[in-house]
């Protein structure tokens, strides 16, 4: 089964979210791609998956650029793709 989204970015960049339906096992594929919303930004954003469930994922955005980083408030995309039945 292939499911996938978008989210919002937040302000603290951790995020959980869960899958419009259940995996039957926790899927071992699950993919999130942050979306660029400052077309002039120079550095770069990392996003990873910190948990996953079959009904759920959480993940972190993070930014960097020069010596200085934090984490992204940035939006990003989402794919999912694990065992249906």
């Amino acid at each position: 089964m292939f499911q996938w989204g978008t989210r919002a970015g937040n302000s603290n960049g951790t995020h959980t979210v869960y899958f419009p339906m259940t995996f039957y096992a926790t899927p071992p594929i699950v993919l999130a791609v942050p979306t660029a919303t400052d077309t002039a930004y120079s550095g770069s954003i990392s996003c990873y998956i910190t948990a996953k469930t079959t009904s759920y994922f959480s993940a972190i955005l993070n930014w960097k650029e020069g010596s200085s980083q934090g984490r992204s408030g940035w939006p990003f995309y989402w794919l999912a793709i694990g065992r249906w039945k």
